[in-house]
């Protein structure tokens, strides 16, 4: 890479104007030093995902949800609530199955038992058939 001495001699052996020589020098400046970074803003971070979100947006359009009228809105939002449903009774049918598998696997004590109550239930029951 040519230095700044190196490129003004030059120039001058060229015979380059003052406005060429001045050009060039910028230019090596440019290359040398890169370019400006941007002003940083707070927000510049946020607009340029929000940017890059767009341009990906875009360029894969079968990823976008379609806009929906307000009926088909209607529709798909009853079928989620139909969905969640039928999900929320199927995980209270298998919590019952599973009770009752465990019930079945660890049986307890048949109520009343050990506590007193069994004659007092055999007594009400056998006044409710009469006996």
């Amino acid at each position: 890479m040519p230095t700044t001495a190196q490129l003004t001699a030059f120039a001058a052996a060229c015979d380059a104007s003052e406005t060429a020589t001045v050009a060039l020098l910028a230019g090596h400046h440019r290359v040398v030093n890169g370019p400006q970074p941007p002003p940083f803003s707070s927000c510049g971070y946020a607009e340029e995902a929000e940017a890059r979100r767009q341009r990906e947006e875009d360029a894969r359009p079968w990823l976008a949800e379609p806009e929906l009228d307000w009926s088909e809105q209607q529709r798909r939002d009853e079928e989620e609530a139909d969905c969640q449903r039928w999900v929320r009774d199927v995980e209270d049918h298998l919590d019952e199955l599973q009770d009752d598998n465990e019930q079945a696997q660890h049986p307890g004590p048949p109520a009343g038992a050990g506590d007193g109550t069994d004659g007092v239930l055999a007594v009400r029951l056998r006044a409710a058939r009469g006996q």
